[in-house]
C-alpha cells in the first residue's frame, strides 16, 4: 500500500532522491537569477519552496506561455511545461510549475535548467552570464535520450 511504501526504506530512499533534484534544479536556476529575496517583484522569480512542486513566476500571460513554448521547441519537445496564468492566479504573478519526481536523474535536472536558462535569455528576461567560459548556460554538453515528458 501507499503508506507502507512511504514509510519504509525505499520511502525514505524515493524522499531523499526527490529532495536531492529540488535542491540542484534550485541551486542551478538561482545562478542564473539575479534574485533578491527580500524583493520578489523581478520579472522573473524562482519562488522560495523546498518542496517537489517549484514554481517559476513569468508575470504576464503572453510572457508565461511563451516561455513554456519556447522550452517545448528548444528540447526537441521532450520537456512540456504549463503556464498557470491569471485569472487561475493573480495579475502579475502567473508561473511555470515544475515538478521533479524521484525518477528524474541529475543530467535530467541539469538539461532542464539549460533549456530554461537558455528560453529566458533568449526572451531577454535573464542576461546571459559570461564569468563561467561557457556562457552561463552550458552546465552539461548533452544528455542522451532526455526522458522528461510532462511529468517534469
Amino acid at each position: 500500500s501507499y503508506m507502507t511504501m512511504t514509510s519504509n526504506k525505499k520511502g525514505q530512499q524515493l524522499r531523499a532522491t526527490v529532495q536531492s533534484n529540488v535542491n540542484l534544479f534550485r541551486r542551478l536556476l538561482l545562478q542564473h537569477l539575479q534574485q533578491d529575496c527580500s524583493n520578489n517583484k523581478t520579472a522573473v522569480f524562482l519562488m522560495p519552496t523546498t518542496c517537489p512542486i517549484q514554481a517559476l513566476r513569468i508575470a504576464g500571460n503572453a510572457l508565461c506561455t511563451e516561455f513554456c513554448r519556447r522550452v517545448w521547441h528548444q528540447s526537441q519537445e521532450t520537456l512540456h511545461l504549463f503556464p498557470i496564468k491569471s485569472p487561475t492566479v493573480p495579475v502579475g504573478q502567473e508561473r511555470v510549475r515544475i515538478i521533479l519526481h524521484a525518477h528524474n536523474t541529475p543530467e535530467q535536472v541539469l538539461y532542464l535548467v539549460q533549456v530554461m536558462v537558455q528560453a529566458l535569455v533568449d526572451m531577454k528576461l535573464v542576461q546571459q552570464s559570461h564569468g563561467d567560459g561557457g556562457g552561463g548556460i552550458r552546465m552539461i554538453a548533452a544528455v542522451q535520450n532526455p526522458i522528461i515528458r510532462s511529468k517534469l
